[in-house]
């Protein structure tokens, strides 16, 4: 939304919104969401920017000071306005430093939440990627969201694009999230077979016995 309304830019620079980042002036805001920044899990350079794809968590925590920077609100408050009340999300709440995750939601990644990063029951994830892949994403900008895909290591036909995944399953394509972490799993994916969405929220025991999700 932020750059349909030209107040950001993929291919602005890190270094314009968090100079202290390693290699920000050689880092796109585009590079953070392909998780192809370079940056490794302990935020130190690791790699090239623009290179070899590595999920990390620091992307994430830039993109969440890029976001607040140019909307003006912490993210919590962003998100609300910009994506809980326009697709009538009810069952959703966003993370706070040291909260836990809040009984029957699960972070859409399946990662112990970031701040700001929305915590959501299955049918609001569904409510949530359905707004992403319409109303809430104009055709040019979902089409760049899949336009280049990376490789995620060890999982064969899944693949990563700018925030989403593409998993290639036989006669099916699915786009969507998936992942895991203690005490946490998730899945939400769109059909474009049928046409269809599902989504699967798991905590607390109920996510140990769901390991390799995105697989």
């Amino acid at each position: 939304q932020l750059c349909a309304e030209g107040r950001l830019s993929l291919d602005d620079r890190v270094s314009r919104f968090a100079r202290a980042a390693p290699a920000a002036r050689h880092m796109r805001v585009e590079d953070l969401l392909a998780h192809t920044s370079g940056l490794g899990p302990s935020g130190t350079t690791a790699a090239c920017p623009g290179g070899q794809w590595e999920r990390s968590g620091e992307n994430g925590r830039l993109i969440v000071q890029i976001i607040e920077a140019v909307d003006g609100r912490p993210l919590a408050q962003c998100l609300e306005a910009r994506l809980a009340k326009p697709l009538g999300l009810d069952a959703i709440r966003f993370a706070t430093p040291g909260s836990p995750l809040p009984e029957r939601l699960a972070a859409p990644g399946g990662y112990i939440p970031a701040p700001g990063e929305p915590m959501a029951s299955a049918q609001d994830m569904i409510r949530h990627w359905r707004g992403m892949l319409g109303p809430l994403s104009a055709p040019a900008q979902l089409e760049q969201r899949f336009a280049r895909l990376y490789p995620v290591g060890g999982a064969g036909g899944v693949f990563w694009g700018l925030g989403a995944m593409v998993m290639d399953r036989s006669r099916d394509v699915w786009l969507g999230i998936a992942g895991e972490a203690p005490g946490c799993a998730c899945l939400i994916i769109y059909s474009a077979r049928r046409q269809a969405f599902m989504a699967l929220a798991l905590v607390g025991a109920h996510a140990e016995g769901a390991p390799g999700l995105a697989e």
